[in-house]
């Protein structure tokens, strides 16, 4: 499975319902245009898309070539029309669709381990029987996080009951999407557990902010963590690999999601995880130059954070002049979500120097479970020194050291070109590895493997030339077997790969 889940696209107009129906046609040839195999089709977002979903896209799916899974919101986030948070209900009248189109494959349920006072292991089978006694082959698989994906007594209870996992990546427990350390090991106890127990795993890669952190992942993040899955899925450790809110939209990114004061660059320190002690910090450090016999020594920045659900003291910020604390205050201090301007003199820490460095530095002041919140710094001004890259509109001249994951320092820089370039960097490796699936699939013998395969080392090697040739002659040969749909995409990898 080579798959993508919701951003769908929406006609531009209401139809005669009031409502903004799901744009099949466009959706579509986007799918097509990435590459995918599948697409988790959510039924949440109108109340038209149950009807979009059986009468519009699935038998447009099926024409493209396209499986789908339907996605199911829990009693968490209620509610999707017409049967609400009867799930039997939703799995018999999905599995009888099924029976008519064959592309559907099955159903997943998001947020699975926040809502099991009702997803009982006994309830879950009642639901899971009820789908297969329509179609033996309809599948469920609920969505996980790494905690229960690994759990071996969840596991024992739930995968009698489940066909497989759908185990959403997030740097647990420190919830974020652009750090990935943890990937690798996270992804290896996932799979033994999945495999110890015989059910599928498919990777589900973040493509949009997650939680209450606004920062999206970048297109090199999540390019490097779907080529990994897909290499997995290759070696046959996972089922698929999915991709999460992947923008298909074409535009650049709303300047509304610039989180500088100015420009488009910040100093910023995003919370998220459990520290077990206090004491903990991070950094953002700049070196500074000052000036000899200035008549003035002070420091000035814009500051904002995010500390809506927070309590005081927690946390503390400060700024500091080597080890000199020129300011600082509780996180929850001054209105979230604002930039406010913070000025201190600070000739008792620079006067008759020549060098220091300048310390925005955050430290939690009691053991912390879980919280999760963001703070901005920006448009630093000097007066009697000098600091490189005042606005933080580079990653020059600054560094982020901390010594827990829980706190993450970094420069945040606003790319209006991110969710474009997100999408390519899907498609470049989504259309290799989609060839070769869709050999084995739906056009395999005669040797077609084989070229798929070739084809596929060819792509690995760094290549392109000979890999989008390769491309072309499988097309060929795959025209000639009356396999049209691998024809047509293995036409569109090898365009991707020669920039066309």
């Amino acid at each position: 499975m080579i798959a993508d889940y919701h951003a769908e696209l929406r006609e531009a107009a209401p139809r005669a319902d009031g409502v903004r129906h799901i744009d099949t046609p466009a959706l579509i040839a986007k799918l097509q245009d990435l590459h995918v195999t599948a697409f988790f089709f959510l039924i949440h977002s109108q109340p038209s898309d149950w009807e979009d979903l059986r009468s519009e896209f699935v038998p447009a799916a099926q024409r493209a070539g396209i499986d789908v899974w339907a996605y199911l919101v829990p009693p968490s986030e209620c509610c999707a029309n017409p049967f609400g948070n009867d799930y039997i209900r939703w799995a018999t009248e999905l599995a009888k669709l099924s029976l008519d189109h064959s592309n559907l494959k099955g159903f997943a349920i998001d947020d699975f381990q926040y809502n099991l006072k009702l997803y009982t292991p006994e309830y879950i089978g009642n639901m899971v029987r009820a789908a297969k006694a329509v179609n033996p082959h309809f599948l469920f698989f609920p969505l996980l996080y790494f905690k229960y994906a690994t759990d071996p007594k969840f596991m024992d209870a739930y995968a009698p009951v489940i066909d497989g996992v759908i185990m959403a990546y997030r740097d647990d427990p420190y919830t974020n999407t652009y750090r990935s350390t943890s990937f690798a090991d996270e992804l290896a106890k996932t799979e033994e557990m999945l495999a110890a127990h015989h059910r599928a795993l498919v990777l589900m890669i973040y493509c949009h902010p997650l939680g209450r952190n606004p920062i999206p992942p970048s297109a090199e993040y999540i390019g490097n963590l779907v080529g990994a899955g897909l290499r997995d899925m290759q070696a046959g450790k996972l089922y698929g690999v999915v991709t999460y809110v992947l923008d298909k939209s074409g535009e650049p990114e709303p300047p509304s999601l610039n989180r500088a004061h100015s420009g488009s660059g910040r100093a910023t320190f995003i919370l998220a995880g459990p520290i077990p002690e206090a004491g903990r910090t991070g950094e953002i450090t700049g070196a500074v130059r000052v000036e000899t016999n200035a008549p003035a020594y002070a420091l000035g920045f814009w500051y904002t954070h995010s500390a809506t659900k927070a309590k005081p003291g927690i946390y503390s910020v400060q700024a500091l002049l080597d080890k000199q604390v020129v300011w600082q205050e509780d996180v929850t201090a001054g209105a979230p979500d604002q930039w406010r301007h913070v000025h201190v003199d600070v000739a008792a820490a620079l006067t008759g120097r020549t060098t220091a460095e300048l310390r925005f530095r955050v430290t939690n002041r009691q053991p912390i479970s879980s919280l999760e919140m963001n703070l901005g710094f920006d448009d630093i001004e000097p007066e009697g020194f000098h600091v490189e890259n005042p606005g933080f509109e580079s990653q020059a001249g600054w560094t982020t050291p901390a010594d827990t994951p829980a706190i993450f320092p970094l420069i945040d820089i606003f790319d209006p070109q991110r969710s474009i370039r997100a999408f390519r960097a899907v498609r470049n490796v989504y259309g290799p590895y989609s060839l070769v699936q869709r050999t084995d699939q739906s056009c395999a013998g005669d040797g077609m493997e084989q070229k798929a395969d070739t084809f596929l080392h060819t792509w690995e090697t760094g290549n392109s030339a000979r890999a989008a040739a390769s491309a072309s002659s499988l097309a060929k040969t795959a025209d000639a077997r009356g396999c049209a749909v691998l024809a047509t995409q293995a036409r569109r990898v090898a365009a991707d790969l020669r920039g066309k």
